[in-house]
């Protein structure tokens, strides 16, 4: 358009606009998104309209229904749909409209059938946004990480059961194979729980969705290539599936999906309107609609804050057919107000934080916004708010409780009759404490609304850091006991309790990883096809093997080659787990397998795994280049911001030559990482250094993706002298579970001193383990299994040594920190017994670790076993 037709067309809609202003043009109409006048509309937006009779199929007019203008982009073509409530239009333009320009829609609808009451015609606009570069978001409050050296792990109990892994690929009491890195349990309660399985994710080193039988052994996992959460089932009509957040590896990034009880991927669901979905909360209904919550940067002018940059999530209801039906903004609709936000979250840019939306009994939304420490009800139909429940526009009397309302909670959950539940993260509560919580609410009287709590349980606190600062659930079980996730890693991720508040189940992590969420459903599921993991460990490629709930199963049909898609049938396998030998060191293989059934059907192909065979013999260094031979080839070096450094070989001396060593030793790092370390193995890190001046450097042995970083050898740091090289020699158990991408880091920042290392190493150290000590002369270093073990209170350990030498027996907790030493003194030669009582220690997990010291020759013999005191 020229511009004086831009002119004129700009003219007569605002003389339009004006006139249907004033004559109050929305009767007839429910909703309509984006909103008349609405600013900074993204220009992918679809336009809504819901009238407010129900139209016939067949009756309402689709080609001159609704007229779309941009004031830049011209007239707007696109697809009308009705969606599947028979009031609710879509007009998807066919191309986005232009940052900056005014949209004008005029919709003017006419029923074919005169008999029935006319609709009205109506006409507004909105302004498209512009994708200006972003302000700086408002400076996040820190939330402080919790002291590890403060964390307990208190399994007060009256059972104790362990499962999962031990280092090894295995097969669970229930006959399904487990990979090496699944993660193991502690079940410390279990009396009588509730029907069903138990659905949760890990937020480890390898992620795993998973579902457990009350022991916790697996009826399915899947191990992912992401973080994944918010994994449950979901009710369509009769049918059962199953849904989680997906971050990555489909076409729309970051959404959910869904599978069916044959494992199979049958739908995703994902925002629109330029928000990205967000990872909180996926609602699919009976009815085939499905709520999502989704998240966008935008920049807000504040009448009172001024110009700032937020993180706003919105959600979004959607047919099953994919029509939207409702897009809730909380700012542009001006339903919420950035001073709404709870004090303790001030500067933190994510508003409100949405983290859960469910159906009230009249079928109207119940939304809950963490950083207003809110829960809203809003008109399913026009958008509008119903009330407000806590925060700062509290319209509640809150009655019997104790902490006068809730703070920074997730997972806001209908009960029916008024009742809902939620996990009350209890950030803002004085102390902080978490809890599960029930509240009724009585609305009949709009000027005196209440709110009793009904129902509480928290988690009996043994430290201040037993407060859930973030994530976690509360699930009411149809027996009437309610299920919850603590969320943090010391913490249970399921506490199952009675009404009364007896506890009847409780299991964590064996090692500790967070959960966003955890529940328990009944499911029936039998998979398709077989499910393949492979592992390429240092005896061979060992597959992992298994078709889900199939019971027929007789045997798998192994197809391995180097090709991506392999067709050579290579053997059979009756067992789940098989270890293959004869393969070529350093070549990259490719298997998928095939089930056969007791009746000889065979399954289609399972997944593709690819491997590299990495062979190793015991005592093989499993650094690459430990001697710079290669100069730094199969090395990683980084410097941080504040610092400045570089790397050279020289001679195969790696000289790393720094100029600014920066605030900290982390702010220099050489690494190398894919090293493999297995549980309940022993290795030894050996390595030469030397430096300018003399100085410290950090050698560690880690796992760099969960915060702070997992240590594996906890050895601290290196004292290295000048010009003289030093060899460097450690040894340590590996209790965490195994990792295959395990980095080795050298931290050399903190010092502008020039650092030269050489001949670095990380070994599997050889042992045979021997679980009893018989009186013979042919003595050697052993320590064996205590007695008894489990144990209550006190416990005796035995041991021989062959030569005179320095011994301690230690004992840590299941993070690895040290909790007392048993004894720490020279003995002779022969058979020796410690006793040990554990009164000052919390019933859990513990390892005993042996270190003895040749007084002739200074070698050192270390050995570790797991005890398990039950008070």
């Amino acid at each position: 358009m020229n511009n004086f037709t831009k002119f004129l067309f700009f003219l007569v809609m605002v003389i339009i606009d004006l006139t249907v202003c004033m004559a109050q043009p929305y009767e007839g109409y429910q909703y309509l998104s984006p909103k008349p006048n609405a600013s900074g509309v993204d220009k992918s937006s679809i336009i809504v309209i819901r009238f407010e009779q129900i139209l016939r199929t067949d009756n309402l007019n689709r080609s001159d229904l609704i007229s779309v203008t941009g004031s830049e982009s011209g007239v707007t073509r696109g697809q009308i749909r009705l969606a599947s409530d028979n009031k609710t239009i879509n007009f998807n333009p066919l191309l986005p409209f232009t940052e900056g320009e005014t949209v004008y829609v005029s919709i003017t609808p006419h029923l074919k059938n005169r008999n029935t009451p006319q609709l009205k015609s109506i006409s507004y606009s909105f302004t498209i946004g512009n994708s200006e570069p972003e302000l700086p978001m408002i400076e996040k409050k820190p939330v402080p990480e919790p002291e590890i050296d403060n964390l307990t792990t208190p399994l007060k109990l009256n059972q104790l059961k362990e499962s999962g892994t031990v280092g090894r690929a295995t097969i669970s009491a229930n006959g399904v194979a487990i990979p090496s890195d699944f993660p193991g349990f502690t079940v410390t309660t279990n009396i009588n729980p509730s029907a069903g399985y138990i659905f949760l994710n890990n937020w480890g080193n390898q992620p795993y969705n998973m579902i457990l039988d009350n022991d916790c052994n697996p009826v399915w996992y899947w191990r992912t290539p992401d973080r994944r959460r918010d994994f449950k089932v979901q009710k369509v009509g009769n049918d059962s599936i199953l849904t989680m957040l997906v971050r990555s590896g489909y076409p729309f990034g970051q959404g959910y999906i869904a599978l069916n009880n044959q494992y199979t991927v049958i739908d995703s669901f994902y925002s629109v309107n330029g928000y990205s979905t967000d990872e909180h909360e996926l609602q699919v209904l009976e009815n085939g609609n499905y709520i999502v919550i989704g998240i966008r940067n935008r920049t807000i002018d504040h009448p009172t804050l001024g110009r700032v940059s937020i993180n706003e999530s919105n959600f979004q209801e959607f047919t099953g057919e994919g029509d939207l039906l409702m897009d809730w903004q909380p700012l542009e609709e001006g339903h919420f107000d950035l001073l709404d936000i709870d004090p303790i979250w001030v500067g933190e840019p994510h508003f409100p934080h949405m983290n859960s939306v469910d159906i009230d009994d009249d079928g109207n939304y119940i939304l809950s916004s963490r950083h207003l420490s809110e829960v809203t009800k809003i008109n399913r139909q026009t958008g509008e708010i119903i009330w407000r429940f806590g925060g700062k526009n509290n319209q509640f009397t809150i009655l019997n409780d104790p902490l006068n309302g809730f703070s920074s909670q997730h997972d806001v959950r209908v009960q029916g009759n008024g009742h809902y539940t939620m996990f009350d993260n209890g950030n803002g509560h004085n102390p902080p404490t978490s809890r599960a919580v029930e509240y009724v609410l009585n609305t009949e009287d709009s000027l005196n609304m209440t709110a009793s709590m009904v129902w509480e349980y928290r988690y009996v606190q043994q430290n201040p850091n037993d407060q859930s600062h973030f994530m976690g659930n509360a699930q009411r079980l149809p027996s009437g006991n309610t299920q919850i996730n603590w969320a943090e890693y010391w913490l249970p991720k399921v506490t199952e309790v009675t009404p009364d508040g007896e506890k009847v189940y409780e299991m964590n992590f064996l090692y500790g990883e967070y959960c966003y969420r955890a529940f328990r459903f009944p499911w029936h599921g039998v998979a398709d096809v077989p499910y393949l993991v492979a592992e390429s460990h240092r005896e061979g490629v060992v597959l992992i093997m298994n078709k889900f709930g199939d019971a027929n199963v007789d045997y798998y049909r192994i197809y391995g080659d180097q090709s991506n898609e392999p067709t050579t049938e290579i053997t059979t396998s009756q067992s789940p787990l098989l270890t293959l030998r004869d393969l070529t060191n350093d070549e990259t293989y490719y298997f998928r397998i095939k089930s056969v059934d007791k009746t000889g059907k065979e399954s289609a192909f399972s997944n593709i795994e690819r491997v590299r065979v990495k062979l190793l013999t015991p005592g093989e260094n499993m650094v690459t280049n430990g001697d710079f031979s290669r100069r730094s080839n199969s090395w990683q070096f980084g410097a941080a911001s504040g610092s400045s450094a570089s790397i050279q070989t020289s001679d195969s001396i790696c000289h790393i030559s720094i100029t600014n060593g920066g605030n900290d030793r982390n702010y220099i790092a050489l690494y190398q990482q894919n090293l493999e370390l297995l549980r309940g193995e022993e290795y030894a890190l050996e390595f030469d250094a030397w430096a300018d001046e003399s100085r410290i450097i950090e050698a560690a042995v880690l796992n760099p993706y969960i915060e702070p970083y997992l240590q594996y050898a906890k050895i601290g740091v290196s004292a290295i002298d000048t010009v003289v090289y030093k060899h460097y020699s450690y040894t340590f158990s590996m209790v965490e579970q195994s990792n295959f991408d395990a980095f080795l880091v050298f931290f050399v920042g903190g010092s502008n001193a020039d650092v030269y290392l050489d001949n670095i190493s990380l070994k599997r150290v050889v042992s045979t383990p021997v679980e009893e000590i018989a009186n013979t002369d042919l003595l050697k270093y052993e320590l064996a299994a205590n007695y008894p073990n489990p144990f209550n209170a006190e416990t005796i350990f035995r041991f021989s040594i062959p030569v005179k030498s320095r011994v301690t027996l230690s004992m840590y907790d299941i993070l690895g920190r040290h909790v007392a030493d048993i004894v720490r003194q020279t003995y002779n030669p022969g058979n020796h017994t410690a006793r040990f009582n554990g009164n000052n220690l919390s019933s859990g997990t513990y390892f005993c670790r042996m270190t003895a010291q040749d007084l002739n020759t200074m070698k050192n013999f270390t050995k570790v076993r797991k005890i398990i005191l039950i008070k």
